[in-house]
């Protein structure tokens, strides 16, 4: 599919998914706090902002709204990431924070000022879901109740107030995704180079994941679709975690022999551990039937690509 041609404003764009999105996309306006700090990440991978780079301050609601002018879609991945120190209270509270203030700001801006955007991409993920053993996961299934899914529903539900009439929004909900610059996949990869790597656990917990590659693509897609709501931004075929370490192991032609308890972990990185034993075996099917085609629907084929 062709690159969306519109001018779209990305809030998040120097993380490991946004500098994707910039390297795509045509025209894209980034939405930054430190507009120097984010043009030194984007030089940094030899990008460049096209429409140039605004600045916000979504702690204070602080937006422009001649930031909008021009353009066609707003891309949301802005947030504290969840995987970057223990969860202390202080932690939790800012990863809360710091996607409702983004989103909210955002929410305002196009509720009160003159423009042309037809779409909002609020990124969400699927600790939308909690843990839910072997049960098939849809858009439809309730949302969890452990940290992430209460975030992740808050945040969802920031992202749709009165806009919905004149702003189509989507909440795709984002799994691991693997890419060789960023993300998940080279912290799983690394002790497995060392010889020590593992399953968590028994395995067999679900892990959805997708590839960087077919995450950017859906975005794309959802920009041009007029489907709204949450989308699971996830490959058609989730794996166990058993099965993930297994194939993993082999595309790096290394040895998977040293199971990691869930103790271990919890001294490691405290409550955290949750999520990385969280089971979600998440459905694909409304984006496949919107018209989305999966270039790595298997994880074979994706790990292939990646190493």
């Amino acid at each position: 599919m062709a690159p969306y041609k519109g001018t779209v404003l990305i809030a998040g764009a120097t993380g490991f998914i946004g500098t994707h999105l910039v390297r795509f996309l045509p025209h894209v306006r980034v939405l930054t706090r430190d507009a120097n700090a984010a043009r030194s990440t984007l030089n940094k991978y030899g990008l460049v902002a096209s429409e140039g780079i605004a600045q916000w301050a979504p702690d204070n609601s602080s937006l422009d709204a001649s930031v909008l002018d021009g353009v066609d879609a707003v891309i949301n991945l802005a947030g504290v990431s969840v995987a970057d120190g223990r969860w202390t209270k202080a932690r939790k509270r800012s990863i809360l924070q710091s996607r409702l203030d983004a989103t909210n700001t955002l929410i305002s801006a196009l509720s009160s000022t003159q423009h042309r955007v037809q779409s909002l991409i609020s990124a969400s993920a699927v600790g939308y879901y909690g843990s839910c053993g072997n049960q098939f996961l849809t858009e439809d299934t309730e949302p969890g109740t452990d940290f992430l899914a209460d975030v992740c529903k808050k945040w969802e539900d920031a992202a749709h107030p009165d806009i919905a009439d004149t702003v189509r929004v989507v909440t795709p909900r984002i799994g691991i995704v693997l890419g060789p610059d960023g993300g998940a996949l080279p912290k799983m990869a690394f002790p497995f180079k060392l010889f020590v790597g593992g399953k968590l656990g028994n395995g067999k917990h679900w892990m959805p994941w997708i590839h960087i590659d077919d995450l950017v693509g859906l975005f794309n897609h959802l920009l041009a679709s007029s489907i709204s709501g949450p989308v699971n931004a996830t490959a058609p075929n989730p794996v166990t975690n058993a099965e993930f370490t297994r194939q993993l192991a082999g595309a790096l032609k290394r040895p998977a022999l040293f199971p990691v308890p869930r103790f271990m972990l919890r001294l490691l990185v405290g409550e955290f551990t949750d999520a990385l034993f969280a089971s979600q075996r998440t459905d694909a099917t409304r984006a496949v039937s919107d018209g989305y085609v999966f270039g790595f629907p298997d994880l074979k084929s994706a790990l292939h690509d990646l190493y």
